[in-house]
């Protein structure tokens, strides 16, 4: 088994009442409540019954624990994990500067059902550096996620400016 590496701060709580782990061993200790009241998709998770693992093993359902709580083992790397945790977290937003992280959080945004994650990613990718650095990709990403306003900001970008080849 892999050695796993603790989240920095605020993700190592010690009074956590659960794990999430990254596909690259991390773990962050963080709360069902935050995650459930963020995501549909976690509270209803965490409503599942639980099984009793004792430590480092696995109970009924597959789960393993780390020292006493349950490890929800994800298949995202840490650092995407860190901006979806600073979003819900009552700590301010994360940071996005590449286009290519920004749909990545987009994505799991929607695929943890965390709305106002998908929706302030959405906002985001209207702002003038992610419609510069490529309006075409920009696009792109708004009719894959259905964001028909961003779609039509990135389509008037493309006709009305000069698209650059990623690179330039």
């Amino acid at each position: 088994m892999p050695i796993c590496t603790n989240a920095p701060a605020p993700f190592d709580n010690p009074n956590a009442d659960v794990v999430l782990r990254t596909s690259d061993h991390v773990n962050f200790r963080t709360f069902k409540l935050i995650l459930s009241l963020a995501s549909p998709f976690f509270s209803s998770m965490f409503s599942l019954p639980q099984s009793n693992a004792g430590e480092g093993g696995q109970g009924a359902l597959g789960q393993v624990k780390e020292q006493g709580l349950p490890v929800v083992p994800l298949t995202e790397n840490s650092e995407v994990i860190t901006k979806m945790l600073t979003f819900c977290y009552p700590i301010g937003n994360p940071v996005l500067t590449t286009l290519e992280e920004s749909e990545e959080l987009w994505g799991l945004g929607i695929k943890y059902d965390i709305g106002g994650l998908v929706s302030w990613v959405g906002v985001k990718l209207a702002e003038e550096k992610f419609l510069e650095q490529d309006p075409a990709r920009t696009y792109i990403l708004a009719c894959r996620y259905k964001a028909e306003d961003l779609a039509r900001t990135a389509a008037r970008r493309i006709t009305t400016g000069v698209v650059r080849s990623p690179g330039d």
